[in-house]
């Protein structure tokens, strides 16, 4: 009989190539918005690093000026 898994915790911080996947864009992509402005990060012992939330936050905002833009709701 097996035990259930145990669920993990949410990282703290997640790599660029992490992030990128994540969002489903390339790295590049992702550099490119990050050299922008457009997506918080950090930068933690020479690495380039993300919050989930930080990243919840860039996706709600990319939702919300896509409603705005084109006055569709995200599909």
């Amino acid at each position: 009989m097996s035990t259930p898994a145990t669920p993990q915790p949410e990282p703290l911080l997640i790599s660029e190539p992490e992030a990128a996947r994540l969002l489903g864009v390339s790295p590049k992509t992702l550099y490119n918005r990050r050299k922008r402005g457009e997506v918080p990060h950090l930068v933690f012992g020479g690495r380039i690093l993300y919050s989930p939330e930080g990243l919840r936050d860039f996706i709600a905002k990319e939702i919300a000026k896509a409603v705005t833009t084109t006055g569709e709701g995200a599909r």
